[in-house]
């Protein structure tokens, strides 16, 4: 491909978000579901990666101010070994340039985790433990406006989560969609 048709759609791409961008796009009842991967860290484990979704869903405040719910799920299992950390937050997503695509996010809420490893005597038998705690999150994402009403979201979030055994963070990268 070519330097002039590169540029051609590149171009055609910015005025087609742009021409899309008119006008406030955000009101009402607004949904959100994304999928990705993400890698945690912390007391309990090692630096493993595995898969990650989202829900959120909410109400539209002002333009640039929306409040609701999100859900947060990641998993990681290798052989034996399990890991699982989930949280149910109330979110805050904060759009800095009025009229913009960027969104910032703050969630806060309760968070669960299961860690699943095989015991000292092996064979068949395993322990399990349970955790219930705090789940805090700060992320970002960009809507790159299909329609008037709905986006595709990348996103990267930060989740921090403190249980009264220990605490561990996660790093999610994920792509959704969202209506408006």
């Amino acid at each position: 491909m070519n330097r002039t048709v590169l540029l051609a759609l590149l171009g055609t791409l910015v005025l087609t978000t742009s021409a899309v961008g008119q006008g406030s796009h955000r009101r009402g009842v607004w949904f959100g579901a994304g999928i990705g991967g993400g890698s945690t860290t912390g007391e309990d484990s090692g630096n493993e990666a595995g898969p990650a979704v989202y829900l959120r869903a909410g109400g539209t405040v002002t333009r640039d101010f929306l409040i609701g719910g999100e859900g947060i799920g990641w998993y990681w299992s290798s052989g034996d070994e399990e890991l699982l950390r989930t949280s149910v937050s109330l979110a805050m997503l904060f759009y800095p340039v009025p009229r913009g695509n960027l969104v910032l996010k703050g969630a806060a809420g309760f968070a669960h985790a299961e860690t699943k490893r095989p015991t000292e005597e092996g064979g068949m038998f395993f322990d399990v433990q349970r955790e219930d705690g705090f789940a805090f999150a700060l992320g970002a994402g960009y809507d790159i406006r299909l329609s008037q009403t709905l986006s595709i979201t990348p996103n990267i979030d930060l989740v921090g989560y403190n249980f009264s055994g220990f605490n561990t963070g996660l790093a999610l990268l994920s792509v959704g969609v969202t209506w408006h």
